[in-house]
């Protein structure tokens, strides 16, 4: 995240200023580990807790200003800190992310489905990483900051000028991939796969693929679908990708990148990777199908 004034802030989220307009560069949403630097802390409020319990501690811990959905008693300090005021603070995290992002040139790829989203986001990275070694060139989202909270936090701490920026995105409920690639909105998408998972939110397998369809829906003009082949909703995902280019991969179907002559053992594979522009004999140090795949 560059520094930013709080005014700056404010107009990217729909905010107003209270009190000194002073410079962030870094955001927090937790007192217990905040950042170095010249944090913002999000005020964030969920069923069992609620941020702006926690002001004055986010300020004794080095917070220079806050983001909050109620105005704070400017006559106790330290929760005099100077802070954008909002109506919902994580709307208002998502906005702020959004903003940032689209001010960027960073490449997005974007990863969900129902299995497999970190071990697909960790290949790709170190793919990335193997073809741009510089320094904070390859950027993804740490661990499972995936969800509506973790990925605009995650966006917000990406490098500036990263080449490529991975993100893995969960759902657990309908309408979660929208709302995410909203935030970030991918130039390269790909649903890994489709199994019955969150079905008590989403009511049905295509609920499922509905939602984690969104994915290709965010998509760049000129945008990337990639396409599970031998997935069951490959064709309804061709459909959501509205024209785009589509690379399909797979190894039952009919694809554009698949893999010959698998060798499976303990704890690795090999196999010939065949893709349109030729042939690689891969040595893949994980086990089994699913990770050839």
């Amino acid at each position: 995240m560059i520094a930013l004034p709080l005014s700056r802030i404010a107009n990217m989220v729909g905010g107003r200023v209270i009190g000194e307009d002073v410079t962030v560069d870094v955001p927090a949403t937790d007192t217990r580990n905040m950042p170095r630097g010249r944090a913002l802390f999000i005020a964030l409020k969920g069923e069992r807790f609620d941020g702006h319990d926690h002001l004055r501690e986010a300020a004794r811990n080095g917070a220079v200003a806050a983001l909050v959905s109620r105005e704070t008693d400017a006559s106790i300090p330290p929760a005099s800190l100077p802070y954008v005021l909002v109506a919902d603070t994580e709307r208002a995290l998502a906005a702020f992310a959004g903003a940032v992002q689209r001010e960027r040139r960073t490449k997005v790829i974007a990863i969900t489905g129902s299995n497999g989203k970190t071990s697909v986001k960790t290949l790709v990275l170190s793919i990335l990483r193997e073809a741009f070694p510089q320094e904070g060139a390859v950027y993804a989202n740490p661990g499972n900051r995936n969800n509506e909270i973790g990925l605009p936090l995650a966006v917000l701490e990406a490098p500036e000028d990263a080449h490529f920026a991975v993100y893995e995105m969960g759902a657990g409920k309908p309408g979660d991939i929208a709302y995410l690639t909203a935030i970030a909105r991918p130039d390269i998408s790909v649903v890994n796969n489709i199994a019955p998972a969150h079905l008590e939110r989403m009511g049905s397998l295509l609920g499922v693929a509905d939602t984690k369809g969104a994915i290709y829906d965010a998509l760049a003009a000129d945008g990337v679908a990639v396409i599970n082949a031998d997935d069951a909703f490959a064709p309804y995902f061709a459909e959501r990708a509205h024209g785009r280019r589509l690379i399909r991969f797979g190894l039952d179907a009919s694809a554009d990148v698949t893999a010959q002559s698998i060798e499976l053992d303990a704890d690795s594979a090999r196999f010939t990777l065949a893709t349109p522009i030729g042939e690689i004999d891969i040595d893949l140090a994980m086990q089994g199908r699913h990770n050839v795949l």
